[in-house]
């Protein structure tokens, strides 16, 4: 796929971000294609994009009881791996982002909680910067900490982070998440949302 094709509707020219579709374009063995909408409670099957265009970004506000803090990478993938009962990422899974250049230690966010000094919530956004594209890659709140309203500070402060840096963000979850991430950027913003199907074949 070519940068013009992606940069003119990123939603719809591509079920990923542009270096993943890059890096994975020739993947043999799957069906990829755009659906009007589903009501189907096949899990690991659709899946939603969305852009937001970074208009309008202010600095947000972090919720009482937390503080932004510095972890290492080992500690973002332990986190990532206590959140989700279907997924878990290997300790060696960034190093393939850096190698692609996309990869952004100021873009990785991590908040603890003041009282416990436990990390409860993570983002790792991404810059690719030969299109200029924000990606929000993961979002992620401990259980017992959701409805506080962190899962939106996290979007709001990468795109806050990435505003002076990409063009535009995108964004790509699924779309049986439990969690409902797709309610959540809508909310913060993001647009154009176009459901992908993808399946083995």
């Amino acid at each position: 796929m070519n940068k013009e094709t992606y940069i003119k509707n990123p939603t719809k020219a591509s079920s990923l971000s542009y270096f993943k579709t890059v890096l994975y374009e020739n993947t043999p063995g799957l069906n990829i294609s755009i659906v009007d909408e589903t009501n189907d409670a096949t899990l690991n099957k659709y899946f939603f994009k969305l852009v937001h265009f970074l208009k309008d970004i202010s600095k947000p506000i972090l919720p009482d009881g937390f503080s932004l803090t510095d972890i290492s990478v080992e500690e973002y993938i332990k986190h990532i791996n206590t959140c989700y009962d279907r997924i878990s990422i290997a300790e060696d899974y960034f190093k393939e982002y850096d190698k692609y250049k996309v990869f952004d230690k100021d873009l990785c966010i991590a908040l603890k909680d003041n009282i416990t000094n436990e990390i409860v919530a993570t983002c790792i956004a991404l810059l690719d910067k030969n299109i200029n594209e924000g990606i929000i890659d993961w979002i992620q709140v401990s259980k017992e900490y959701r409805g506080k309203g962190l899962g939106e500070y996290l979007v709001k402060e990468a795109l806050y982070r990435l505003k002076d840096k990409a063009s535009f963000v995108t964004v790509s979850g699924d779309m049986n998440n439990p969690c409902n991430p797709l309610g959540l950027y809508l909310k913060c913003g993001f647009t154009d949302k176009t459901i992908w199907l993808i399946e083995h074949i």
